[in-house]
């Protein structure tokens, strides 16, 4: 059989270049994955920056609440819409005799301590605050209180309502006063 010619195909070369345009290919690709990785990596940084000042923020927001509620020499507290207790402040227990924790596992305590003969009053005042529609109502009302130790104090209250934000409202506030050492003056309303 006479030898034929055959062409003579560059095989090699073209397993070569095959080879190595797949091989640039996965190259690029690596090196575009390498890059979208720290571009990741890079904005998961900056979101651990942002979040951890975030968290400095609030928590410098809650000390400074804190130390502003915990260091008032009134009594301080905060009712939600439905009555029952989201905060007093620690100085109740100077004014009433009864530290923080005794108003929130007795609901009534509140109203517990306001001696019989000007309860109804400050119920009274109370639910008229509480039903007018005007977001800017508040109260101020002056009553007596019984002490833990039997001790009965004069009280002044100013209370208002309290909204978020969002207009939505949250409950009353309240700031008592104790005036007992100043005496009971003649003019003030009972």
């Amino acid at each position: 059989m006479p030898a034929r010619d055959t062409p003579e195909y560059p095989l090699g070369n073209d397993q070569k270049n095959g080879n190595s345009m797949a091989s640039e290919a996965q190259e690029t690709k690596m090196g575009e994955m390498s890059a979208s990785l720290l571009d990741l990596q890079k904005k998961i940084a900056r979101l651990e920056r942002e979040i951890k000042s975030k968290d400095e923020q609030i928590l410098a927001s809650e000390e400074y609440a804190r130390i502003v509620g915990n260091y008032v020499a009134t009594c301080e507290f905060w009712t939600a819409p439905q009555g029952e207790l989201i905060y007093i402040s620690p100085s109740c227990e100077s004014m009433t005799g009864y530290p923080p924790k005794d108003f929130f596992e007795d609901e009534k305590l509140l109203t517990n301590i306001i001696i019989d003969e000007d309860l109804e009053l400050v119920a009274s005042e109370l639910k008229q605050m509480v039903m007018k529609n005007d977001p800017a109502a508040h109260l101020e009302i002056y009553f007596h209180i019984k002490r833990h130790d039997g001790k009965i104090r004069y009280i002044k209250q100013i209370s208002q309502k309290v909204y978020g934000q969002d207009g939505v409202y949250l409950g009353r506030r309240a700031s008592n006063i104790d005036l007992t050492s100043l005496g009971v003056p003649s003019d003030i309303p009972r």
